[in-house]
């Protein structure tokens, strides 16, 4: 068996911070561990967003067993085959969202996440589910960046969107499927319409 661990990211922002230092004290602790990432669809947008990518992609350096893999929402994922090879040690999903941790308990196996989760059972490769969803009063969430419409003067000029290296802010509006969390936008914003904030949230 390979000297290397299975780490899935579904899309959820609590618990994603602490994901990403188990990852890099992991491998700062193991020199030799690799670690293939697998990326749903959302997990992708919520890294992007908290501009997370970069560290993933130094997680994940790009060699075998060491690929950043993303949904790409074609129905097949045959990388996830590598657990019916025995290629992993353990396959951990941090954080999983209540959406996946759903569809592993009805037995769906319709995207990247859940399909290596099937493949991983099936392998009888030990499988590690840390949903976000926890017996809490309330816990904590940070936003992404967004304009509130209660403090945005509408400018003739938005200096924000004409700063914005993504260029993701189009008609007052930030496109989250474009930004990646830079916060550039809330230092050019001189009305401060653009900023995240600490919310606090009811596990369901």
């Amino acid at each position: 068996m390979h000297n290397a661990i299975a780490w899935g990211i579904t899309g959820a922002g609590h618990l994603l911070k602490e994901s990403f230092e188990m990852m890099e004290q992991l491998k700062e602790r193991y020199p030799e561990l690799k670690i293939t990432s697998f990326l749903s669809s959302a997990g992708e947008e919520v890294c992007r967003l908290y501009g997370l990518l970069p560290r993933l992609y130094r997680i994940s350096g790009g060699g075998y067993l060491e690929e950043v893999i993303k949904d790409e929402g074609r129905g097949a994922y045959p990388k996830t085959g590598r657990f019916q090879l025995g290629r992993y040690k353990i396959l951990v999903v941090s954080p999983a969202t209540s959406n996946t941790v759903a569809k592993v308990v009805c037995g769906i196996a319709d995207n990247l996440i859940t399909n290596a989760i099937s493949q991983a059972t099936k392998a009888r490769i030990p499988t590690l589910i840390v949903p976000v969803e926890e017996e809490l009063e309330s816990l904590s969430s940070r936003t992404p960046p967004f304009i509130d419409k209660l403090v945005c003067k509408n400018c003739d000029v938005c200096i924000a969107e004409e700063q914005c290296p993504q260029g993701a802010i189009k008609n007052y509006e930030i496109d989250t499927s474009l930004c990646d969390g830079c916060g550039i936008c809330i230092e050019m914003c001189p009305y401060n319409a653009i900023y995240t904030m600490e919310v606090r949230i009811k596990p369901r």
